[in-house]
């Protein structure tokens, strides 16, 4: 079943300057009539990408990278007629990777750190993103017939251990369930949360919280004291003795996104919510790094169309940091935290009416005390082209002084908000020079705005 193609060479779009709070670098692997990535995977000699890729049909294909996103190996598969597009997966300690292949016949597969299928086996739940590997148990959430479900699968052969209701749907209601999340806690602990829906026109009507104990073969509700529970629940991780969950609550085309940690008996340790007051402005998953913040990601659109990644920092007591877009036509739809505390974000770029695997990589953001003097850009993307994004949330009230290679003054920004705009469309190409000036604080770079 198993049909491996050959190898091409990665076209690499775009390189950037590794400097602290920038992009890496940003790469799109040219392979494919065209394709869809929502899933990334970091490991310890580089990065593997599970994509869906098209030639003469649809193949689920790896990618391999190295830690700078250079192309190394690409493995195709070909498991019949695949009719969706989305891929679930999660990854084990040991750099197992299990992919649900999200076509009618429901293939959930296991593959090794280096691509090797393990097994494949059939399951016919609908999964979104809800499976997590733990002590060679694979836990996997989803619907069947409008019922929720939480299954145990063996990790090692994936044969089905048990089978657990969660919601039931009742005959004849407007109201059906969907897992959005899905955790194992530190004391073995399942936790699943389950959104109502109104079931003829989607409205989210209501979150609830489930849980399965250690060896107990009875899920339970219980109570998460949040101040409101009408929002969907985009994803769950556990961090520490926490649980951290992202949701969002749309209101006449308005998004609230909320983002909240909880301990296993319920207690609120952190709430935070940011009105974007937009309805394309979204945050929708997340990564943890080893200081504990919170990296969400997400994309803004304004007025004119144009949209960019977000990336939002919040602190472990939901104190936001720092946000941070990439001006990109790429779509970012998964994030994984790496080991320097940046981020490596997977997802499409879209080239006509193609759309290409595409990754960037960031490093983590740094904001700078008032007495120092050490130098920090603050650009989100160096070089720019057309509008250039600074985060200018700890540097209130004061001003960007924007001067050419001469030492002219070209521009001066008054800085009013998080996110301060300089629309480099009228410069000529080439190096410029800026200034940040708030108070105290300076801090100084070079932009290049490129033709």
């Amino acid at each position: 079943m198993k049909f491996l193609r050959k190898a091409l060479l990665a076209i690499t779009l775009f390189i950037s300057v590794a400097t602290s709070g920038q992009v890496a670098f940003e790469k799109v692997y040219d392979f494919y009539v065209n394709s869809w990535t929502s899933l990334v995977f970091a490991q310890d000699d580089g990065y593997l990408i599970p994509t869906y890729g098209v030639t003469d049909k649809y193949y689920l294909c790896l990618l391999k990278t190295d830690l700078k996103g250079n192309f190394l190996w690409k493995k195709e598969f070909d498991y019949g007629d695949l009719k969706y597009i989305e891929l679930m997966g999660t990854q084990d300690s040991l750099g197992n990777i299990y992919l649900q292949s999200g076509d009618y016949q429901n293939k959930l597969i296991k593959f090794d750190k280096d691509g090797n299928e393990q097994w494949v086996r059939a399951y016919s739940c609908v999964n979104e993103q809800n499976m997590i590997v733990k002590d060679s148990i694979l836990w996997m959430a989803g619907e069947v017939n409008n019922n929720s479900y939480l299954y145990k699968i063996d990790a090692n052969t994936g044969d089905s251990l048990n089978r657990y209701l969660i919601a039931e749907f009742i005959p004849g209601s407007e109201t059906t369930s969907a897992c959005t999340s899905l955790v194992v806690t530190g004391n073995n602990d399942v936790v699943i949360t389950v959104t109502k829906r109104n079931y003829h026109v989607g409205v989210t009507m209501n979150t609830e919280f489930y849980k399965l104990p250690y060896n107990s073969s009875q899920v339970e509700t219980f109570t998460v004291n949040v101040p409101t529970t009408q929002f969907l629940v985009f994803e769950s991780r556990v961090q520490n003795d926490e649980i951290i969950c992202l949701g969002e609550w749309i209101e006449w085309f308005n998004n609230t996104s909320y983002l909240f940690r909880y301990k296993s008996d319920g207690t609120i340790t952190s709430f935070a919510s940011y009105d974007f007051g937009y309805y394309y402005d979204e945050l929708h998953t997340f990564t943890v790094n080893n200081k504990n913040e919170v990296i969400a990601l997400g994309m803004t659109e304004n007025e004119q169309g144009t949209r960019n990644i977000m990336l939002k920092a919040f602190s472990p007591t939901g104190d936001s940091l720092w946000t941070q877009f990439v001006n990109t036509t790429a779509t970012g739809l998964d994030i994984r935290a790496t080991a320097d505390n940046g981020c490596i974000i997977a997802g499409n770029m879209k080239a006509g009416n193609q759309y290409l695997p595409y990754l960037l990589k960031t490093f983590r953001r740094i904001i700078l005390p008032a007495d120092s003097s050490d130098v920090v850009e603050p650009l989100v993307m160096n070089p720019v082209r057309g509008k250039a994004f600074f985060d200018t949330r700890e540097m209130s009230d004061g001003e960007i002084i924007i001067c050419n290679q001469s030492g002219r003054l070209v521009n001066k920004l008054v800085i009013t908000c998080d996110v301060t705009i300089w629309d480099s469309n009228q410069m000529e190409p080439g190096l410029y020079f800026y200034t940040l000036i708030s108070g105290s604080k300076k801090i100084s770079g070079k932009v290049i705005v490129s033709p």
